[in-house]
This record gives C-alpha cells, structure tokens and sequence, in this order.
C-alpha cells in the first residue's frame, strides 16, 4: 500500500467553502462552479470584491513550512547573502583611488560600497556586469568603468566547473 495523502485545508476564492486538496495542487476554488466563476473573472477584466481579494492576499505564503524554509536560506553560508554562496564569483576590482579589491561576492560587496557613491548596489553590479559582458565580447556598448571603478579580473564559475 502506497503511503498516505496528506491534504491541505484551503477556503475557496470565489464562495469561501472550506476544501480539501494535495499541497501540490493548484487549486483555488471548491467546485467546477467556482473555477468557471473565477475564470471569467480573471479572463473578463471584471474585479474581484475587496472582501474576495483579502482573503486571496491573506492566503498567500501563509504555510508554516514555506516561512521556516525561507528563514533557513537566508541563513544558509551556501544560499544566503555570503561570500560563500554556491553562485558567488572572483573578481578583482580597482577603485577610483587605486587600490585594488580582491572580492568573491560582488552583490555583497556592491551593497556595502554603492551607497558610498550616492548609488544603489543594483546600479553598480549592473554596471560591472556590463563591464565584464564588454570584455568577453559579448555587448556592443563600450563600458569601461563605473564612477572610476574599473574591472581588472573575472572568474566565471561556471564555466570553470565545467572544465573541471
């Protein structure tokens, strides 16, 4: 005998009905009724009542296991925001003073320098993987630096994995 199906308790979107289903599912609605009703919702343009839109907003990444295991990567050395995260990779920056950054983490380190510059660490890792795509011949669009920070060295990971 296969092994016992757990299911989840959810309330409807369309009529609030208590029903059962596999946590995999993608379920929404109680009854073939409702799933009609919500599809010409969604498919028409016609809004949802704000008491139907609370409770769907409400519902959503409420499960227990989902929160503990966003909590868990986050704190993870191999997921979470270190310089030992499995998509980390080498490189080697120089400053507008010259001095040179050996770094492995370049979100990391974008996040603690780019408000130095009156910038935001999206802007200048945006900016140096340009840089990098220029380099590699990958983009037309000549960039050489970023507010004088220049990109001596790279190390693409991934393709140092696959020589290995």
């Amino acid at each position: 005998m296969g092994r016992p199906r757990i299911n989840e308790e959810r309330s409807c979107a369309v009529c609030c009905t208590i029903f059962y289903c596999a946590p995999s599912y993608k379920k929404k609605t109680c009854s073939p009724e409702c799933a009609r009703i919500s599809y010409v919702y969604n498919r028409t343009g016609k809004k949802w009542s704000p008491e139907a839109r609370k409770r769907i907003s409400e519902s959503r990444g409420q499960l227990p296991q989902l929160l503990l295991g966003t909590e868990a990567a986050k704190k993870s050395p191999i997921a979470g925001g270190y310089e030992t995260n499995h998509r980390a990779q080498n490189w080697t920056l120089v400053s507008p003073a010259g001095k040179i950054y050996r770094i492995r983490n370049l979100k990391l380190f974008c996040r603690r320098i780019a408000p130095l510059y009156g910038s935001t660490a999206n802007s200048m890792q945006s900016a140096i993987g340009k840089i990098k795509s220029w380099k590699q011949g990958r983009s037309n669009q000549k960039v050489l630096s970023w507010k004088g920070w220049h990109l001596l060295e790279y190390e693409d990971v991934s393709i140092s994995k696959k020589d290995s």
